[in-house]
């Protein structure tokens, strides 16, 4: 087979994860009844786009040849392994699965018992299942082959051979062996969708709680940004009483008169009186406010 690129790997795994991103995103769009916009087809000619660039990669290839492979597995101990060294081509056609030994067996057969008669057709039904699975591993070996080959799926051998796949695997599923495994691939799959299944049940309860807390602590975060604003409006108001008080000094200042004097001083006096009461008044508004604040974001932590 033909050397793989050193960058074909990252290339798979980097398709890979925009195939499984752009599948998600049309879900969602499905599931949001949005399969007829503009942004749905879009995604959709992505997929396909991706889809065709990661049918090049030798990864792929791989694996679908791997897949393909599990779902025929031998039955016997001996399981028959996939081999790509010399392939005589000329053994290939559905006829001859027996190589020449049914007959004598058959024969043979004829002269036993029921019970031996028996046995030996099973034997021979898996023989034949046997080199039937071997015959069509080697089409796919050479299927692999020659797409890895420039215009390989364009000649006429590789249609020759998919004809002959096709022909192989229709042959297969009449075997009795061929759906006693697919019934044991549909239980394991059945296992793992399963297991699928409730793991991402559990990383959407936890998407779920995450977002709660989340939620909660932006609750907190604008509660106490609405007590700071509170607390500088109320400083605010008391720095211009302050104001106040020095102008009404400077008044008091340029006042000749005792007796004015003494009148502005009995106001000034007064308002100090006022002014003390409602920085008192404040500062122990404030402190319960802080207070508050403090047990609020306590109890968020």
């Amino acid at each position: 087979m033909m050397e793989a690129d050193t960058s074909v790997p990252s290339t798979f795994k980097l398709l890979t994860k925009k195939i499984k991103k752009v599948k998600k995103i049309l879900d969602q769009l499905s599931q949001n009844n949005k399969d007829e916009t503009k942004e749905f087809r879009a995604f959709q000619r992505k997929l396909r786009e991706y889809s065709e660039k990661i049918k090049c990669t030798k990864e792929y290839k791989e694996q679908k040849l791997n897949s393909a492979l599990s779902d025929i597995r031998a039955i016997s101990d001996n399981s028959i392994q996939l081999s790509c060294g010399s392939i005589n081509t000329d053994d290939l056609s559905i006829g001859s699965h027996g190589s020449g030994t049914s007959g004598s067996e058959t024969s043979s057969s004829s002269s036993s018992d029921g019970s031996s008669e028996s046995e030996n057709e099973t034997s021979e039904r898996k023989e034949e299942y046997e080199l039937l699975v071997k015959k069509w591993q080697k089409v796919e070996c050479l299927i692999v082959q020659l797409e890895e080959k420039q215009d390989g799926m364009k000649s006429l051998e590789y249609n020759k051979y998919t004809s002959k796949r096709t022909e192989y695997l229709e042959e297969l599923k009449s075997h009795r062996l061929w759906k006693r495994n697919q019934e044991k691939e549909r239980d394991r799959l059945r296992i793992k969708l399963a297991k699928e299944k409730a793991k991402r049940q559990a990383e959407q309860e936890e998407e779920e709680q995450r977002r709660a807390v989340e939620a909660i602590k932006r609750s907190k975060e604008a509660e106490l940004k609405i007590l700071k604003e509170e607390a500088l409006a109320k400083l605010r108001a008391c720095q211009a009483a302050r104001q106040e008080q020095e102008k009404m000094n400077d008044l008091m200042r340029k006042k000749s008169d005792e007796a004015a004097k003494q009148t502005m001083q009995r106001q000034m006096n007064q308002f100090e009186i006022e002014a003390e009461k409602r920085r008192k008044e404040f500062e122990q508004s404030l402190l319960e406010q802080e207070e508050r604040g403090l047990i609020q974001i306590n109890r968020s932590k």
